[in-house]
């Protein structure tokens, strides 16, 4: 197993190194073995701060202290075997892959994003904390170094929102040019690389990022409130969450509009013409297969696309594999569901409407479908459920200023004993705030709730 030199938590983790580290190339020998490296002692364990210190400086420090230090001591050295990844990211793999024309400069940006910009930024950072602690073994502040650094951070944001994308990218790129596959296998084997893929590298900024809020908290812990560190740990430590959001939340609409855009490309309209579904505010939720039970008492294979804004129903084509002809779009404020049980009286065949729901499209029509099993259509019931009911909770948001203390309500029909569409009540209103339901029926919840 190519992987299995990963740290078990996923990081790239190593002991300390000493100050003269930093900038320095991780050198291999002439027989193409790693020089072993500074943190690890004669007999193979890691060194750790009590190993660096005399005992001189170590006796005074109380067991609270010595277990700061321990942290402090990880932060750093765990910074340190990080930058020399991404340096080797930029000398074992970006330069000799444009040296070779193994790809492009597009190609490259689109493998390595802004590696080079992190790169800089994090030696700037190590740099600080290096220069902290050749001032003091027993480093009293790091915390007032995070926090001034912290907007370098936002680097991330460009570079973790090309990782959904960047795996299926070099996996067709190495598919499509066997000398890149050749150059990536003789990489692997370089002694720097320490039996690490690409893929693994790349990973690395990502999984430092996270890394950081977790060695903070314990750090924090280790901390007493009354220290000149505690309270700007404290700040930094929220700077740092602050931007882990905002990375997740750039990350998640770059992997929706990939998304989108891959729907987007399997349907067409019933002329051929392309369909426009893209759009910054739609959130994909789900797709599937199912059964559309015609009034016609036709019975047809059907492709249904659950979005936060819309209910897309469209037919296999004809002509094309994979490509699916629209037949309804329904704005999801104008749809209710409900699952369809079994009549009382009734004998039907085995399976029959077990796995049945029903989209009421409020005042038009009433679409009859069948998901493959019980289980798929209570999936169905559900997600459909809860994205009419998150997009009216966010068009109340929008206009609370306008509806005072007017509370809607919408109703899953699926609870109302059966009853049509014409005689249900969608929704229900409450003057006082009182949010209730009148004769008992549910408020915003579905069945999972």
């Amino acid at each position: 197993n190519r992987n299995s030199n990963r740290n078990s938590n996923n990081t790239f983790t190593a002991g300390p190194h000493s100050p003269t580290s930093l900038d320095r190339p991780i050198q291999s020998s002439d027989s193409g073995t790693l020089r072993a490296p500074r943190n690890f002692k004669q007999d193979g364990s890691v060194m750790t701060f009590a190993d660096l210190v005399s005992p001189e400086t170590l006796e005074p420090l109380s067991k609270e202290e010595k277990m700061r230090q321990e942290v402090i001591y990880e932060l750093i050295n765990t910074e340190d075997q990080y930058v020399q990844d991404l340096q080797t990211i930029l000398e074992v793999f970006i330069e000799p892959i444009l040296q070779k024309q193994l790809m492009n400069k597009q190609e490259q940006a689109g493998i390595f994003s802004n590696v080079e910009s992190i790169y800089g930024a994090n030696k700037q950072l190590l740099q600080l904390l290096m220069e902290r602690r050749s001032a003091n073994q027993v480093v009293e502040k790091i915390g007032d170094i995070f926090l001034n650094q912290a907007d370098q951070f936002k680097l991330y944001a460009v570079y973790c929102s090309n990782q959904p994308l960047l795996v299926e990218k070099l996996s067709r790129l190495k598919n499509e040019r066997p000398e890149l596959q050749v150059f990536l296998n003789e990489a692997f084997m370089n002694p720097r690389c320490r039996l690490l893929e690409l893929d693994s590298f790349l990973m690395a900024p990502m999984q430092r990022l996270c890394k950081y809020p977790l060695l903070f908290k314990e750090l924090l812990k280790r901390t007493p409130e009354g220290h000149p560190d505690y309270e700007i740990l404290h700040k930094a430590l929220e700077k740092i969450k602050s931007i882990i959001d905002l990375v997740n939340e750039r990350t998640r609409i770059v992997i929706n509009v990939a998304t989108l855009s891959n729907i987007q490309g399997r349907l067409e309209t019933s002329t051929g013409s392309r369909v426009d579904i893209v759009n910054q505010h739609r959130c994909f939720i789900k797709e599937g297969e199912v059964t559309w039970h015609k009034k016609s008492k036709r019975s047809v294979k059907a492709y249904i696309f659950l979005f936060n804004d819309s209910l897309l129903l469209a037919m296999p084509s004809k002509k094309n594999k994979g490509i699916y002809t629209v037949d309804e779009v329904l704005p999801i404020n104008e749809v209710l569901v409900r699952r369809v049980e079994p009549q009382l009286n009734s004998t039907p065949v085995e399976g029959q409407h077990q796995a049945s729901f029903e989209i009421v499209h409020v005042g038009k029509d009433i679409i009859r479908l069948e998901a493959p099993d019980g289980p798929s259509a209570d999936s169905w019931h559900s997600e459909i459920l809860k994205a009419s009911n998150q997009h009216l909770l966010s068009s109340l948001a929008r206009n609370k200023q306008h509806s005072g203390n007017l509370v809607v309500t919408r109703l899953d029909l699926s609870r109302m004993g059966g009853r049509s569409a014409g005689s249900a009540n969608t929704f229900s209103t409450s003057e006082s705030g009182d949010t209730s339901v009148r004769q008992n029926r549910p408020l915003l919840t579905s069945k999972s709730q």
